[in-house]
């Protein structure tokens, strides 16, 4: 397998980890979820016109065509930073869905709207919504749900899948900041009549590939802000003097380190995993495999930033534990461990069902 980036992705990677380091610095992004909206609205249409917004989109679309890796790219450029701006409710999960249903209705605008950034999407993933006599139902914690100018939903018709489209003016909706950046909301949807975008089977696999690119997606941003959580603590140790020596002079926290950069590894290769995987019909297997890999992963890389810093590192003036933070929040989205596992011996888990001779005959 070539684990080479193209010239394209080496492009795109250059330009985005360029841009997040001009534009969005730690005092930069204090200010900017400190703001009414939680992040930058310049920064969103500055993203836009980088044509960030148009990765998940096909040609035909107008997009470019972007898989998981340049999605994994971008995510890992955007954990470096901690960049708030909901790219991932608009630009991932809502543009998959878009990018995935059939022609038809208002979805050619919408997809037009969300590339030029002029407008925000949130999805809206609860399939105990009911869709018989309009939309009915509750979301809770929705990322963006509060800002987005519509909503796209997976939601349950008769007991089978629907995907839906509609505008977030026309729902109840209890905003919040979200900690470390951000803004969800609370949704109530009251007999909410709705576009169908797709039903059934079609509906449930495009919610397959909207959780595995979200997912990949987290993966990946996780282990920008874990690189990035790493670098800070290893110059931390290194710079920082106690009893007239560095801390990193210390053979234990050395070893610490250490620890660290292997359970960073496991992360880095549990993010490209996901990113290679989430575009396959294997993509349930995959990315639970993944997120066990780098749940633990970021759990321990997390803790150690913390740790190895002492008290500076829970404090708001600091970007260490900021990282921690996003880590935590990170974690609590892909759930956890067990669940994952849960879901790779769902599967079948990774290995045959018969003994590995008889399969190899």
């Amino acid at each position: 397998m070539n684990l080479q980036w193209s010239e394209e992705q080496q492009l795109l990677r250059d330009m985005v980890r360029r841009f997040v380091a001009g534009e969005y610095g730690f005092e930069q992004r204090q200010k900017f979820i400190a703001s009414a909206h939680g992040f930058s609205r310049e920064i969103w249409a500055a993203l836009a016109e980088l044509g960030l917004m148009l990765l998940s989109f096909s040609e035909a679309d107008g997009g470019m065509a972007g898989g998981g890796l340049e999605a994994s790219i971008v995510a890992e450029a955007f954990g470096q930073g901690l960049v708030a701006e909901p790219y991932l409710a608009s630009a991932v999960k809502a543009s998959t869905a878009l990018a995935a249903a059939p022609a038809g209705g208002m979805r050619e605008q919408w997809i037009a709207d969300l590339q030029s950034g002029e407008k925000i999407a949130a999805f809206v993933d609860a399939p105990e919504l009911d869709f018989a006599d309009g939309l009915t139902g509750e979301a809770i914690c929705v990322a963006a749900a509060d800002i987005a100018d519509f909503l796209i939903v997976a939601a349950s018709k008769a007991g089978a899948p629907v995907l839906l489209a509609l505008g977030a003016g026309a729902v109840q909706r209890d905003g919040y900041k979200l900690h470390g950046g951000g803004t969800a909301a609370d949704i109530r949807f009251e007999h909410n009549p709705a576009l169908v975008l797709a039903e059934g089977a079609a509906a449930a696999e495009i919610l397959l590939q909207v959780r595995a690119a979200g997912e990949a997606f987290l993966i990946a941003e996780a282990l920008g802000a874990a690189q990035a959580g790493f670098e800070l603590t290893v110059e931390y140790l290194k710079t920082r003097v106690q009893f007239g020596k560095p801390l990193g002079a210390n053979q234990a926290l050395q070893h610490r380190a250490s620890e660290m950069f292997v359970e960073l590894e496991q992360l880095r290769s549990a993010a490209l995993y996901a990113a290679v995987m989430r575009d396959t019909d294997e993509r349930e297997l995959a990315v639970a495999a993944a997120k066990y890999v780098a749940l633990k992963a970021m759990r321990f890389i997390g803790q150690q930033i913390v740790q190895l810093h002492g008290g500076i590192g829970v404090t708001q003036e600091y970007a260490a534990g900021h990282y921690f933070m996003r880590l935590t929040a990170i974690a609590a989205q892909l759930g956890t461990p067990e669940a994952a596992s849960a879901a790779i011996a769902a599967k079948g888990g990774f290995t045959s069902p018969a003994p590995y001779w008889e399969s190899a005959a």
